[in-house]
């Protein structure tokens, strides 16, 4: 036992290395795991359908519903976890004042570099920052957007 009855904290055993592998699987907890994960994964993110099949699965379900809602939605709006920007941009492309605020710089990037193919870079305002912390005054939005991201708050 540590000083104060706290016990010291035991060590994970590392997972052991596929044959062939270049790399090490490791687990990445907590805030920083979050915003270490989608910026690793973020260039393939919207193009990878086998490594993220339960992510497509909901969203391809998910996209029946919100994205006629989300235009029906009043700006300014901010989107929490945005990732790549799919419904943030749904909304650019319509209405000016879309927010789309993300913990990892690599997804919003993809977000940034989508809005400019798609020609709606000015009604889109990039945020980098935690959706825990919103850096934000009360009654600044109109419209809150939130999918596939409440698990990591």
């Amino acid at each position: 036992m540590a000083a104060h009855g706290c016990r010291k904290a035991a060590r994970r055993p590392r997972p052991p290395r596929a044959k062939g592998a270049s790399h090490r699987y490791r687990v990445l907890e907590g805030r920083r795991g979050v915003k270490e994960n989608y910026d690793q994964m973020a260039g393939d993110y919207d193009s990878c359908s086998s490594c993220l099949y339960p992510i497509r699965k909901t969203e391809k379900a998910e996209e029946r519903i919100i994205r006629d809602w989300v235009g029906g939605l009043p700006t300014p709006l901010l989107d929490v976890g945005c990732g790549t920007g799919r419904y943030a941009l749904t909304k650019a492309t319509e209405a000016p004042h879309v927010v789309a605020l993300d913990i990892s710089e690599g997804m919003l990037k993809r977000a940034i570099e989508k809005a400019k193919r798609r020609g709606c870079r000015d009604n889109l305002h990039p945020m980098l920052a935690d959706g825990e912390r919103l850096p934000f005054r009360d009654s600044s939005f109109s419209s809150l957007l939130c999918t596939l991201a409440f698990d990591h708050f």
